[in-house]
């Protein structure tokens, strides 16, 4: 990410393993790994500030919203969870808990609110960031087909940005996007004879802890959604 802070001056945040962290030649590394993704206008400057200025560090980790405080104590923002900013997320959610901290008559109603209308956001900024960054085959997959449907559909583009800030927060929309996409991954995968690939993408979908957490969730509300019942049979030998 590049983004302006004064005349004539970006900052460039790079989302890197935690091994880059910790190897002696991680400015070498830095640069080996990422000059060819920076815009070409940009490069030289890339290439003096790893050899001229410190290098800043931020961890970047994953916390369930689970914990909104107690009686007398409120939490919000990432005080209650936290996840990877790729998306963006946290920013909308802190301000949005800040509002309805405001509005809530107790800390025990601010936390049935924001319990359940946040849910969907935390899960799919999870997933989108694991769609972008995951290098396997299967990722690909269904990264190709996620770019494809949002640019081929606005409404669909509208859609995943009202997931996104919380403007929807139905957890079956999140479902219906989410059959949206492995269909349309599976298609492809179909049309280019490699059915082979099918158990492995529904495994690399079905298996993380996130859409676990949103079953779990949503049964807990009395409305159990299993996502990949209708592509079960594609998992079969």
């Amino acid at each position: 990410m590049l983004y302006e802070i004064g005349p004539g001056r970006a900052r460039a945040c790079f989302d890197v393993p935690v091994s880059f962290c910790q190897s002696p030649n991680r400015t070498e590394l830095l640069w080996e790994s990422y000059r060819q993704i920076v815009p070409s206008p940009a490069r030289s400057a890339f290439r003096r500030a790893l050899a001229d200025r410190p290098i800043a560090w931020a961890t970047n980790q994953f916390r369930s919203r689970a914990e909104f405080g107690r009686e007398g104590i409120a939490l919000a923002g990432d005080a209650v969870g936290h996840f990877h900013p790729l998306t963006a997320v946290g920013l909308t959610l802190g301000f949005q808990d800040a509002v309805c901290l405001a509005e809530s008559s107790s800390v025990a109603a601010y936390r049935r609110e924001r319990s359940l209308s946040t849910r969907v956001s935390e899960v799919l900024a999870t997933a989108l960031y694991e769609a972008f960054t995951m290098a396997d085959d299967e990722t690909g997959a269904v990264r190709a087909a996620l770019f494809d449907l949002w640019r081929a559909d606005a409404g669909e583009r509208e859609r995943t940005m009202r997931l996104l800030s919380a403007q929807e927060s139905d957890p079956a929309e999140f479902v219906r996007v989410f059959r949206l996409v492995l269909a349309r991954t599976l298609g492809k995968t179909a049309a280019r004879g490699q059915w082979a690939r099918a158990p492995r993408i529904l495994l690399s979908l079905s298996g993380p802890l996130q859409w676990r957490r949103l079953a779990d969730w949503s049964s807990s509300r009395r409305a159990p959604l299993d996502f990949l019942a209708p592509f079960r049979r594609y998992s079969r030998p």
